[in-house]
């Protein structure tokens, strides 16, 4: 519920303060404290806004290794319209992030494409208003900054944990 997720994202924002706190400890002088708060606060306000237009589409596989750099972008655009119903003028820019991991066989896994769409209004449109969208086994998500990453990654715990002490709650 609303309310739930208001409380979980509460608990992350606090946690994110707890950790801000123990930082400022460290930090001598109230000029160095104040400095130091601003641009983590600033950093993160610059991230978030820079991503607005984009979306972070999963599992799409690689192109060719034989291409180059503006062919395999190309590709990738050509993929992106293809499989998940994107036009051409609403991509701005795309980009594969992360490094080429392989899997436990040494096959090479597929990286995340980073799609700069033409506006936020489209980049909502394809990632589902932050909620994701699936198509077959790709997944199209907000591109978000590592704060909000982390803010998400603890809801989601907190609402695990939750459901699991209501199923044993239903057991006893």
């Amino acid at each position: 519920s609303v309310v739930e997720q208001t409380k979980t994202y509460a608990a992350a924002a606090q946690d994110n303060q707890r950790k801000l706190i123990e930082e400022v400890r460290s930090v001598t002088t109230s000029t160095q404290l104040v400095d130091q708060i601003c641009k983590k606060i600033d950093n993160d306000s610059v991230q978030r806004e820079k991503k607005k237009a984009n979306v972070l589409i999963s599992n799409v596989p690689e192109p060719l290794s034989t291409l180059s750099g503006k062919e395999k972008k190309e590709a990738d655009i050509i993929y992106l319209c293809q499989n998940f119903e994107m036009e051409r003028n609403e991509i701005v820019n795309c980009f594969r992030t992360g490094a080429i991991k392989n899997d436990g066989e040494g096959n090479p896994l597929p990286r995340p494409i980073v799609a700069v769409m033409l506006d936020e209004q489209t980049a909502r449109h394809y990632h589902n208003g932050g909620k994701g969208y699936r198509i077959g086994s790709s997944w199209i998500n907000p591109d978000l900054c590592k704060v909000d990453r982390e803010n998400r990654f603890l809801a989601r715990e907190e609402r695990r944990r939750k459901k699991k002490e209501t199923a044993q709650e239903a057991k006893e």
